[in-house]
């Protein structure tokens, strides 16, 4: 259990900062497959397979809430003035992850070079919701009186495809929040809520309404 509760405490480490996927994290640490098989089998009809993959799901889980909620309140305020600092940091672990996969996944990837087109795609698609993004990177203003429905969609959508990222090792969905204009209001909501000022909840609770279902999505896929 240990052993797993750490592993989540790293993964939330790096779920919790721009620069790297609790994926990437997931998959240096080399359980990546375990913990995509897991919440596979947790949506399966297997009662035993959905039992075991419960339980380590649970163990993760222990040491995911712990690291991000140590994140939220220990070192938000040191992101928020040091952020480009933190992030260079983890943007260092991503780039150190590229050849670890060429090198794990050698044997899969010769003769694929055509599907570089993917990563092609993949920059594109970044790039254009960093362009096209009207808050420019530099958050959304918003309060718990101020949160509208169409704020509301936007906030389940955008934590979807932040969801995405964070199981899939790659961009950080704490960076696509970041592109989205979401990650400071997101991590100040939860910073909030965490010292018991519950008029954050409305956000937090259709954050992670889309993260579930993003996670529902995403892992069938």
């Amino acid at each position: 259990m240990f052993l797993n509760a750490v592993r989540g405490f790293c993964m939330a480490l790096a779920d919790s900062v721009p620069g790297v996927s609790g994926g990437t994290i997931a998959f240096l640490l080399g359980f990546y497959d375990e913990f995509i098989n897991s919440l596979n089998d947790l949506m399966g009809r297997d009662s035993k397979k959905r039992k075991k993959a419960f339980l380590f799901l649970v163990k993760l889980g222990i040491g995911w809430i712990i690291g991000f909620g140590l994140s939220v309140l220990i070192l938000a305020s040191l992101f928020e003035a040091h952020i480009y600092q933190i992030s260079s940091v983890f943007f260092g672990l991503t780039l150190f992850a590229i050849p670890m996969v060429i090198k794990e996944e050698a044997a899969v990837i010769k003769g694929q070079a055509g599907n570089l087109v993917f990563t092609l795609l993949g920059a594109a698609l970044v790039f254009a919701i960093s362009w096209f993004n009207p808050s420019g990177g530099e958050g959304i203003r918003v309060s718990a009186d101020q949160l509208s429905f169409g704020l509301g969609i936007y906030i389940f959508f955008a934590a979807m495809i932040a969801i995405t990222a964070m199981v899939l090792p790659g961009i950080s969905g704490s960076t696509l929040l970041l592109i989205f204009g979401l990650y400071v209001p997101v991590i100040g909501a939860i910073k909030e809520l965490l010292h018991f000022n519950f008029s954050y909840l409305p956000v937090v609770v259709i954050f992670g309404l889309g993260v579930v279902t993003g996670i529902i999505a995403i892992i069938k896929f």
